[in-house]
C-alpha cells in the first residue's frame, strides 16, 4: 500500500468519527466557539475558586435585580439557541442544543419559581457539589472549544 493511501484511510476514519466529524453546520461551529470558552472559563473558575462561586450562589437572592436580569438573559439566549439550532445529528449538535435547552429551562424555572430554585442551588452548594458542576462545565466547554477551534 502506498504512503498516500495510508494517509487517506486515516483521514477517512477521522472524518467518520461522530466526535470529530468535519462537515459541521456553520451555526453549530459558531455556537461552539462562543459556548466553549465561556463554559470552560467558568468551569475553571468554579474548580479553582469554589468559595467565590459558592458565595455568589448563596447570596443570589440578595441581588434581586441581578437575578431578574440573569433570568431574562438565560431565557433570551436559550430561546435564540433553540430557535436557530434545534439539531440532534452529530454529538456536537447535541451538546450545543442541550446547552441551549438548559439555559432556556433554567431561565424559565427562575422566572416561575425563583425561591425553589434558589433553595436547590443552596443545597447543591452546601453539599460540596459545586466543584462537580465545575468539572462538568469544564468538560463541556473543553469539548466545544475542541470542536469549535481544533477539529
Amino acid at each position: 500500500m502506498s504512503k498516500n493511501k495510508n494517509k487517506s484511510i486515516i483521514i477517512d476514519a477521522l472524518n467518520n468519527n461522530p466526535l470529530t466529524h468535519t462537515t459541521m453546520n456553520d451555526t453549530t461551529l459558531f455556537l461552539a466557539q462562543i459556548m466553549g470558552p465561556t463554559l470552560a472559563a467558568f468551569g475553571l473558575g468554579i474548580i479553582f475558586s469554589p468559595k467565590h462561586y459558592s458565595d455568589i450562589y448563596k447570596n443570589m437572592e440578595k441581588a434581586a435585580l441581578t437575578l431578574m436580569f440573569m433570568t431574562m438573559t438565560m431565557i433570551v439566549a436559550g430561546m435564540a439557541v433553540v430557535l436557530k439550532h434545534f439539531m440532534w445529528g452529530s454529538f456536537a449538535e447535541i451538546v450545543v442544543t442541550v446547552v441551549g435547552l438548559a439555559m432556556l429551562i433554567k431561565g424559565i424555572m427562575f422566572a416561575i419559581m425563583p425561591n425553589t430554585l434558589l433553595k436547590l442551588t443552596k443545597t447543591v452548594v452546601s453539599n460540596g457539589l459545586i466543584q462537580f458542576g465545575g468539572i462538568l462545565w469544564l468538560l463541556g466547554g473543553g469539548y466545544l472549544c475542541w470542536v469549535g477551534f481544533l477539529a
